[in-house]
């Protein structure tokens, strides 16, 4: 298991608002699910598809099973490709946040 570290400082004597932090799952690995960290207020996306798109944890898709009737069926976390979190709160001057998440390698 490998566990990324994101850092990000304002190195700015004013506040930052509208942080979005994006880190990708790196290939030949897989996210760890619920595995995501923030030291502050922030909504955590995922992805399945390569960034286009993102969704909260854990992401859901309808599909027609072998007997012809659709289910919610649950996509599970090794599918995930990206994950994203819309930050809440501004970083003060001079502030540092931390985010973080685990993979493991396939």
């Amino acid at each position: 298991v490998l566990e990324y570290n994101l850092s990000y400082t304002n190195q700015m004597d004013k506040s930052l608002s509208g942080l979005i932090v994006s880190g990708p799952i790196p290939a030949n690995t897989m996210y760890v699910g619920r595995s995501a960290k923030a030291g502050v207020d922030a909504d955590l996306v995922v992805s399945i598809d390569g960034g286009a798109s993102f969704e909260s944890e854990p992401v859901r898709r309808q599909q027609r099973m072998a007997d012809g009737k659709m289910a919610t069926v649950i996509i599970p976390a090794e599918k995930y490709t990206n994950i994203r979190w819309k930050v809440k709160q501004p970083i003060q001057g001079f502030g540092k946040q931390l985010y973080s998440y685990r993979v493991k390698v396939k």
